[in-house]
C-alpha cells in the first residue's frame, strides 16, 4: 500500500492509480483513507464512466461513523 500511496502523492490525477489505491484501501480496512481518495478520484474524474465507478465504491462503504 505504501507504494500506491506515494504513486497517488506523485500522480493524483491519474485516476486508474487513484482507484486501484482506494479499492485495496477498501480491502485493507482502511475505509477513512478510501474515503478521501475516493473524493480525489471524484474531483478529478474527467468523464462519466470514471466518475460513475468511483461513486459504486463509494456506495459499498460502510456508513461513517
Amino acid at each position: 500500500l505504501a507504494v500506491l500511496d506515494e504513486g497517488v502523492r506523485f500522480f493524483p490525477r491519474h485516476t486508474g492509480l487513484v482507484y486501484a489505491t482506494a479499492e485495496q484501501k477498501v480491502r485493507a480496512g482502511l475505509v477513512a483513507e478510501a474515503r478521501a481518495l475516493i473524493a480525489l478520484g471524484l474531483r478529478v474524474a474527467s468523464d462519466a464512466g470514471t466518475r460513475g465507478k468511483f461513486e459504486t465504491l463509494q456506495a459499498g462503504l460502510p456508513a461513517a461513523r
